[in-house]
């Protein structure tokens, strides 16, 4: 699934919010996030961590995942790579406050 038949299709269009939003920064960028995609009309949902994103996934099964690569347990790599492994085809955008050019390097390689 590609960018444009998210945006093509009729309705809400929905887009989950994985991270952990410990930091000060990061839930300022959360609710930034909530607020400005929220008022363009996307159903927003959101998940903490590994454990909740899985089970938001599979429930509510959204058009676009925004993932931060720092969450507390699993991390946003295996995480992605266990949805990629089992097949989820959402486009995924990866979020990240510390970003190393090793972590972008690693992140790019893995198929989105």
């Amino acid at each position: 699934m590609g960018f444009g038949s998210i945006f093509s299709r009729e309705g809400h269009i929905s887009v989950a919010i994985i991270g952990r939003g410990a930091g000060h920064s990061a839930r300022r960028s959360g609710a930034r996030f909530r607020h400005v995609l929220g008022s363009q009309g996307y159903a927003i949902s959101e998940a903490p961590n590994a454990k909740t994103a899985i089970e938001l996934v599979e429930t509510e099964k959204p058009d676009l995942i925004l993932l931060d690569l720092g969450l507390p347990g699993m991390g946003g790599h295996e995480l992605l790579r266990k949805w990629r492994d089992d097949g989820l085809d959402v486009p995924v955008v990866i979020l990240s406050s510390r970003v190393t050019a090793w972590r972008a390097r690693r992140a790019s390689r893995e198929p989105a």
